[in-house]
């Protein structure tokens, strides 16, 4: 049957996508990653990347469904103490001197055993 060797590929990561659309925009706008954002460490990822800001809504709306108002404000919380952590982790002041030499690709990680 044909259909058995069909393969099906959804777009690329938001993460992934993200030098393309900023090399297709150059400076000629802003960019903000909306999706995949799900910790801290994400918004990291997508500042240091490039990215001008984020949307959390995936976290927030986690929140919301867990505790109302005040979940939404504890998600909030969380991905701000997950950022701080991060930052404190990579030496990094605050969110404004990240850059790309702060994102390493699992291919460019060397692991000894």
């Amino acid at each position: 049957d044909a259909l058995q060797h069909v393969h099906v590929r959804g777009p690329p990561p938001a993460l992934t996508a993200l030098h393309a659309v900023l090399a297709a925009v150059g400076d000629r706008t802003e960019v903000i990653l909306d999706g995949g954002i799900r910790r801290g460490s994400d918004i990291l990822k997508a500042i240091s990347l490039g990215a001008s800001a984020t949307a959390s809504g995936r976290a927030l709306l986690w929140g919301l469904a867990a505790g109302g108002e005040q979940g939404v404000l504890r998600a909030t919380e969380i991905l701000r103490e997950e950022m701080d952590n991060g930052l404190a982790l990579i030496g990094a002041p605050d969110l404004g001197s990240l850059t790309r030499d702060h994102v390493r690709h699992r291919s460019e990680v060397e692991v000894s055993w």
